[in-house]
């Protein structure tokens, strides 16, 4: 759900936390820049070679251990060690919005 996420919040040591909009839902990743303005619209990026080490892990909402701050996501949140950064996307909710 994150669509393209292109963020200066993004270091080492980051936590990405995506909303799961569907059961079975997948994760995959690509496009790394090395450096880019906030988002897509600055129109030029600085492409690279990325090798990256993910963890993954499944937050269940009904977990009583997790932070109500990440229970209910709408939006894809990043947070490192300085801020918390939220992403909007204006887009057409599918799966909510009455056709």
């Amino acid at each position: 759900m994150a669509g393209s996420a292109c963020t200066p919040c993004c270091c080492r040591g980051a936590e990405f936390f995506l909303p799961v909009e569907v059961e079975g839902g997948l994760l995959s990743g690509g496009d790394c820049h090395a450096g880019q303005a906030n988002a897509e619209y600055s129109g030029t990026a600085l492409e690279s070679n990325f090798n990256a080490r993910l963890r993954v892990t499944v937050l269940k909402a009904n977990d009583s251990t997790i932070s109500p701050l990440y229970k209910n996501l709408i939006t894809p949140l990043l947070e490192n060690s300085n801020e918390w950064c939220f992403h909007g996307f204006t887009v057409n909710d599918y799966l909510h919005d009455p056709q």
